[in-house]
């Protein structure tokens, strides 16, 4: 039984990036919606289920073989599909839902897909694809896999066509494409799990989960200088003036041209002496 804690989430986000353990973060941040979550089940689940692949597989396989043997199990044999009916529903970004609902968004499905794949030994890497993450495959070809559609293969060409319109030219697509493919740090993909919360909970008007999200944010990349700020709107939200103040103050430090950095030192200004007050 494994139950994380807080300081088991800092602990986990605090090793080098290659060192971090997508899965065991994943599932500590669901432990803020489920905090008697016994995360090993899960962890045990991606085990058990590479290990059931392995038993039938031949290292000696090609690759695109080895892969299809993994697509196979996971959404033909376990049956895992994107949530398209209730995407924004909060359960699709908690890793213990998904592997029990067997249905997420694109984040999370691509974190199944990793998490078993690098138990078998592939060669996988996450991609931060705007508006819809992927899995790629690494070597002298790659292979773009998007697990949302049951592990789909993407060509190239058709990455452009979904990048044009957030570019505003397919010509711009085509120039934006090796950064938007390239391979996502680990702590991006956990950073992108939290934004995909923080969304969520904005849309509801929850500022206590809200809040819970942005300290996870805080706590995954302290120098992250937008995480602090929007840390401090929410904490000033909440009437907490002086965190606010010092999130505010911490953000100007690691942005201090900021496009948005008088408007933060008016806030500060505003709060600081409410803050003195009521202390």
């Amino acid at each position: 039984m494994w139950k994380p804690s807080p300081s088991d989430f800092e602990a986990l986000v605090s090793k080098p990036d290659e060192a971090l353990d997508i899965a065991r973060i994943a599932l500590a941040l669901a432990m803020d919606a489920y905090p008697d979550l016994d995360a090993g089940t899960y962890l045990a689940w991606l085990d058990t289920t590479a290990e059931a692949i392995a038993d039938a597989a031949d290292l000696r396989m090609p690759l695109p073989e080895r892969l299809a043997m993994l697509d196979r199990q996971l959404f033909e044999v376990e049956g895992f599909r994107g949530n398209r009916d209730d995407y924004f529903d909060p359960r699709n970004s908690f890793l213990n839902d998904v592997i029990e609902r067997r249905t997420g968004i694109p984040i999370t499905l691509s974190v199944v897909y990793l998490e078993v794949g690098w138990r078998l030994g592939l060669p996988l890497v996450p991609v931060s694809f705007p508006a819809h993450f992927l899995v790629a495959s690494t070597g002298s070809r790659r292979v773009f896999i998007d697990p949302f559609n049951r592990g789909a293969r993407v060509p190239p060409a058709e990455l452009v066509v979904r990048l044009a319109p957030i570019t505003g030219s397919v010509e711009q697509a085509r120039q934006s494409l090796p950064k938007a493919t390239a391979p996502a740090s680990r702590r991006a993909v956990a950073m992108r799990i939290l934004r995909n919360l923080k969304g969520i909970y904005e849309r509801r008007g929850d500022l206590e989960l809200l809040l819970v999200v942005s300290n996870r944010m805080v706590a995954l990349d302290p120098e992250d200088a937008a995480a602090r700020r929007d840390r401090g709107h929410v904490l000033a939200r909440l009437e907490c003036y002086r965190a606010a103040c010092h999130d505010y103050l911490h953000y100007l430090r690691l942005a201090p041209f900021a496009g948005d950095a008088a408007d933060i030192r008016e806030r500060v200004d505003r709060l600081r002496p409410i803050a003195t007050r009521l202390n």
